[in-house]
C-alpha cells in the first residue's frame, strides 16, 4: 500500500537496514497500523550518492518501484529528503520526525505479461486511492471518422498495415497475440483434457477461450489487407467506488443508501443543471450508471477521449458540493421505485431477499436494501421522520474521500492524468472519521433458522434445489481462493461427477456451485456456498435421494486428501484466461478495478479477483469442513408448491414454507 507522508509526520520505525529498507509500524498522520509496510526513505545530509542497479534491485525486492515527482542524480526517479530528529540521519529504531515534503515509492500494479497499457497508483492530500490507466498503444491503433478524413491521402499513398490481434481482446489486457506461439494454445487445450473446465457456471470461471486466426498466416504471406473501415476511438472511462453500501442503511429507511445513489447526480453548485452531466456524456458518444451493494456504491461513465477532462470536472463536482435538491426526492423515490418493481420478479432477488431472513436480528444482511416508496416515503411519513434530513446527515458521514476509490482509463500519459486528477479531485471533502466496520459480525445465522427445508413458489417454470451454507468471510484468502477450489472439484462434470451420475438418472439437467462474489454472497460479515441443481420432473420426485448424494460426494471428498495437482491445474487454467481474455469496454474494466481497489492491495487491483497465488491445504480444508449437513438449508423451488406455501417474505412476497 502506498503512503505519502508529509512534514511534520511522526514515524516509528519498527527495524531499518541502511537507507532501503524501513519497516513502518504506525504513524500519527496516516493510520498506518501494518508492520510490513516497505518504504524506500532518502536523505540528503548523507550527501549519499545515487546508485541506480542498487536502488532498483532493493525497490523490487520489497515489491515496489520508485516513482517521484523530481529526479536526482543519474535521472532516477528517486527524490532527496531531508528528515529526523536532528536534520542529518535517521534513528535505526524509534521514532523520528519528517522535515521536509517525502514522496513514496508507488507499488507496482501486477498484469498480464500482454497487457501494453501504464499503470500507477496514487493517493491525493484528501486520501482518495487513485488507479491511473495510460491506454496510449490502444489509442494509436484505432481512428475516428474525422481523423480518417485528415490522412485520407496518407492513407492512400501508404499500404495498409495487416491489423493488430490487440483491437479484439482484453480492455484490461492488451495482447500482441502474434508474439506467442503455438505452444499457450496447445497447454489450455491438454489442461481442459486433463480436467473438464466446464464443469462449472460463471462462478467458478468457467467461460470459454477465444482464438484469434488467420493473422500468423497472412503475415507469412505478406499480403496487404483491405484498408478496414474506421472504427470509433476507445472510449475514455473513470469510476469512483465509495465504501459503504446498504449495510449502513438506518433501521427506520430500508434502502437510503440506494435512494442517496439516485440524488447525488441530481446537479452540484458548480454544475446546477440537473441534465448537465447526461447531456455531455450522450452528446459525446458516452454512457453512465451507478450500483448499490452492500458495502460498496459505485458510479462510472464513458465518453469520447477528447471531452474526458471537461466530464471528470463535472463528476467529481457530485462528490465536492452536490445539491441534492430537497424538490427531486420525489421523483427519485419514484425512480428506486421502479427499480424495485422491475426486479420483484427476479427469483434471484427473491432468494437474496429470503436468505436474509435466517441471520440474527439486527445483522446488516438482513435489511431491505433496495428501497421502495413504502421504506422512503409512506413509513417513514407516518412515523414523522424527514427523509431529506437524515439523506443529508447519511451523505456527510459516508461520503468521504478517505473511503473512495477511484480508476481512471483514458488515451493520456499518466502525469497527464496524475494532474487533472489532483486538480479535480482533491476537493471531495474528508471527515477524518473511521471507516464502516462489520467484520466483527461473522456469526451471522440464526440457530433457529437452520437445518431446515424452504419450499418456495418461483416465478420461472422451474424445478431447482439449491443446499446453502454460511461460511466465514474469505475475502482475506484471496491469495488461496478456497472457495474458487471447492466449487471447481465439485461442480466437476466428468465421469463420477455428481452432475454425470444426475444426467444418467435423468434427474439432472445442470449443476452450479460456489459463490458468484457479488456482496450479498460474499462481504465482510461471511460467505455464502450454493450447490445449485436444475432437476427434471423426475429429479424432483426423488430430491431427498439426490440430497443424500451431493453429502454423500462431500463425504468422500474430506475423506479424500486434497490433490495439488487439481489446484496448479486449476491455477494454470485460470493464468491462460487472464493472459487471453476477451475485450471489455474500458466503463465495465474501471468498475471493476475501482471495486477490486475497496478489497486488494495496489500490487493485486487487477489480479486479486481472477488468479490463483499460493496452495494452502489448510484453509481449503476448513472451508471442506464447513460444508456440513448441520449448517444448511435446503431450498426447493416449483410451481408445485403453490397450494402449500402460506407464507410470504414482507418485501417481494415470496411464497414459501419451512419444514425441519
Amino acid at each position: 500500500m502506498q503512503y505519502v507522508f508529509r512534514s511534520g509526520e511522526t514515524i516509528e520505525i519498527l527495524s531499518y537496514n541502511h537507507i532501503f529498507g524501513v519497516k513502518i509500524l504506525r504513524s500519527n498522520l496516516c493510520n498506518v497500523t501494518k508492520s510490513q509496510s516497505f518504504i524506500s526513505i532518502f536523505d540528503t545530509a548523507w550527501n549519499w550518492k545515487v546508485n541506480r542497479t542498487d536502488c532498483f534491485s532493493v525497490a523490487r525486492t520489497r515489491g515496489f518501484h520508485c516513482h517521484c515527482v523530481s529526479k536526482g542524480h543519474n535521472n532516477t526517479n528517486i527524490e532527496y529528503l531531508r528528515m529526523g530528529t536532528d536534520g542529518n540521519r535517521l534513528p535505526e529504531k524509534g521514532f523520528f520526525t519528517l522535515r521536509n515534503y517525502v514522496q513514496t515509492c508507488n507499488p507496482v500494479v501486477d498484469k498480464s505479461p500482454n497487457d501494453k497499457k501504464e499503470y500507477r497508483v496514487v493517493t491525493l492530500e484528501n486520501k482518495i486511492r487513485v488507479l491511473l490507466i495510460s491506454d496510449l498503444h490502444s489509442y494509436s491503433q484505432a481512428t475516428t471518422s474525422s481523423d480518417v478524413d485528415s490522412d485520407e491521402k496518407q492513407k492512400e499513398e501508404e499500404p495498409c498495415e495487416v491489423s493488430s490481434a490487440e483491437d479484439d481482446v482484453d480492455s484490461g489486457e492488451d495482447y500482441d497475440m502474434a508474439s506467442e506461439s503455438g505452444e499457450d494454445e496447445e497447454l489450455l487445450d491438454s489442461e481442459e483434457s486433463d480436467f473438464d473446465e466446464g464443469s462449472n457456471d460463471e462462478k467458478s470461471g468457467s467461460e470459454e477461450e477465444t482464438e484469434e486466426e488467420g493473422s500468423e498466416s497472412d503475415e507469412a504471406e505478406g499480403s496487404l489487407h483491405k484498408p478496414k473501415k474506421p472504427i470509433a476511438k476507445k472510449m475514455s472511462a473513470a469510476a469512483l467506488a465509495v465504501g459503504v453500501g446498504s449495510f449502513a442503511d438506518p433501521p427506520d429507511i430500508p434502502g437510503l443508501a440506494h435512494f442517496l445513489e439516485h440524488m447525488v447526480f441530481m446537479g452540484s453548485e458548480k454544475y446546477p443543471d440537473e441534465s448537465s452531466f447526461d447531456a455531455l456524456i450522450k452528446s459525446r458518444g458516452g454512457s453512465d450508471n451507478a450500483s448499490t451493494d452492500c458495502e460498496t456504491t459505485v458510479f462510472q461513465f464513458e465518453i469520447l477521449h477528447d471531452s474526458f477532462e471537461e466530464a471528470l470536472d463535472h463528476f467529481a463536482q457530485f462528490f465536492i458540493k452536490p445539491l441534492m435538491k430537497r424538490n427531486a426526492t420525489d421523483r427519485e423515490v419514484q425512480a428506486v421505485n421502479s427499480e424495485f418493481q422491475g426486479n420483484k420478479n427476479s427469483d434471484e432477488s427473491r432468494s437474496e431477499q429470503l436468505l436474509g431472513t435466517w441471520t440474527k436480528a439486527g445483522h446488516p444482511l438482513g435489511k431491505f436494501m433496495w428501497g421502495n416508496e413504502e421504506s422512503l416515503k409512506i413509513m417513514p411519513a407516518a412515523q414523522g421522520i424527514d427523509v431529506y434530513s437524515r439523506l443529508r446527515e447519511f451523505h456527510s458521514r459516508w461520503y468521504s474521500a478517505q473511503y473512495m476509490t477511484l480508476c481512471l482509463q483514458s488515451q493520456e500519459s499518466l502525469d497527464t492524468l496524475e494532474s487533472w486528477v489532483t486538480k479535480i479531485f482533491s476537493a471531495i471533502p474528508n471527515n477524518g472519521l473511521p471507516p464502516p466496520f462489520y467484520s466483527n459480525l461473522q456469526d451471522r445465522i440464526d440457530s433457529e433458522k437452520i437445518r431446515k427445508i424452504y419450499k418456495i413458489v418461483p416465478v420461472k417454470q422451474v424445478h431447482q434445489l439449491e443446499i446453502v451454507w454460511s461460511l466465514p468471510c474469505q475475502l482475506q484468502n484471496y491469495r488461496v481462493k478456497p472457495l474458487h477450489y471447492l466449487s471447481w472439484i465439485i461442480g466437476h462434470e466428468g465421469k463420477g461427477s455428481i452432475l454425470s451420475y444426475l444426467k444418467q438418472k435423468l434427474w439432472g439437467l445442470s449443476l452450479y456451485c460456489g459463490n458468484d462474489e457479488s456482496g450479498f454472497e460474499h462481504n465482510t460479515t461471511g460467505a455464502f456456498f450454493t450447490i445449485q441443481v436444475t432437476l427434471t420432473e423426475e429429479g424432483h420426485r426423488n430430491a431427498q435421494e439426490i440430497i443424500v448424494l451431493i453429502f454423500e460426494y462431500l463425504e468422500m471428498l474430506r475423506r479424500e486428501s486434497l490433490k495439488l495437482w487439481i489446484y496448479r491445474e486449476i491455477e494454470s487454467i485460470e493464468d491462460m484466461k487472464f493472459r487471453f481474455r476477451e475485450q471489455v469496454d474500458p466503463i465495465d474494466y474501471v468498475e471493476r478495478l475501482a471495486e477490486n481497489m475497496q478489497i486488494y492491495p495496489p500490487e493485486h487491483f487487477i489480479t486479486g479477483d481472477s488468479l490463483y497465488f499460493e496452495y494452502n491445504e489448510q484453509i481449503i480444508r476448513d472451508c471442506m469442513d464447513s460444508l456440513r449437513a448441520d449448517k444448511m438449508n435446503v431450498l426447493l423451488f416449483s410451481k408445485l408448491y403453490q397450494d402449500s406455501c402460506q407464507q410470504k417474505e414482507k418485501w417481494f412476497g415470496t411464497p414459501y414454507s419451512v419444514n425441519g
